[in-house]
């Protein structure tokens, strides 16, 4: 049978490989000797703890791809998936991960753990999508900084502190789109200020907010063209109707409502 596949460039063929978990992209250097070394240029590291026997088999691959690659490769996409409840990743091997992702231009980075969010990937120059699942943010010193950030997923996460998560999103001028869910924020008084808020996203045109509690102010979305809002329970008129209400918003959906008076007075507010 002739082999096409390995007429393509190299380029395409780790094009091809990147759409595959990464444990199974390297089983592919059985193939020949050309293989050999192909997906260790792919650009996409995909690991998830479901495909190990176990977590020593999970850790051991992880940290062995990573030190199989030419460092002078960029890594474009990293994702992390590990729910095991075994699977609880030390401080100093969350802070190598980043280190060693953020200083190969790192630009979309998926994490499902539940790590202590290391501050030194507040700082990324060159993310522009982050999604975290379960994260905990118990403080940070740092200046958070994504200038180039257009996509920011936050769900199941636990902030220490409600400025903690003020300060995450102070950071994130350029952000386009905004998904929450799950979130658990510790508030040292019972009510949060708007004022908070203020200036904060201005380019973000997008949003998802699902929770009990709400802490995301409409002054915060009030250049939404699509707005998405879940289990808000706490709903309120504000004083004024936001530019985006009367102006920009094209899509709102209003999910599992029960037609109680927050979610009717909601609606009505929207129209």
């Amino acid at each position: 049978m002739e082999d096409r596949l390995s007429e393509f460039h190299d380029s395409i063929l780790c094009h091809i490989l990147s759409f595959l978990p990464t444990k199974h992209a390297a089983t592919t250097s059985i193939l020949s000797k050309r293989w050999k070394s192909l997906w260790l240029s792919v650009l996409t590291l995909d690991f998830d703890c479901k495909s190990f026997k176990d977590m020593a088999a999970f850790d051991y691959s992880v940290h062995k791809f990573m030190l199989l690659r030419n460092i002078g490769l960029p890594i474009l996409s990293f994702r992390f998936n590990c729910t095991h409840r075994f699977c609880v990743c030390s401080k100093s091997d969350v802070t190598l991960f980043v280190s060693y992702l953020t200083n190969r231009g790192i630009e979309n980075l998926n994490i499902k753990n539940n790590i202590i969010l290391p501050p030194s990937i507040l700082s990324c120059k060159t993310l522009k999508v982050l999604k975290l699942i379960g994260a905990i943010v118990n403080s940070f010193s740092h200046q958070v900084d994504f200038p180039v950030l257009k996509i920011l997923h936050l769900k199941e996460m636990r902030f220490e502190r409600h400025e903690l998560l003020v300060k995450l999103l102070s950071g994130c001028a350029t952000l386009e789109e905004l998904q929450t869910k799950y979130l658990c924020v510790h508030y040292k008084d019972s009510l949060v200020s708007e004022k908070e808020f203020d200036g904060l996203l201005p380019s973000l045109i997008k949003a998802k907010i699902s929770f009990d509690n709400s802490i995301i102010p409409v002054n915060l979305v009030r250049n939404m063209e699509s707005l998405c809002m879940k289990q808000d329970k706490s709903w309120e008129d504000p004083p004024i109707v936001p530019k985006c209400l009367s102006s920009q918003l094209r899509t709102c959906c209003l999910a599992y409502c029960k037609g109680t008076k927050n979610e009717l007075q909601f609606a009505k507010y929207i129209l």
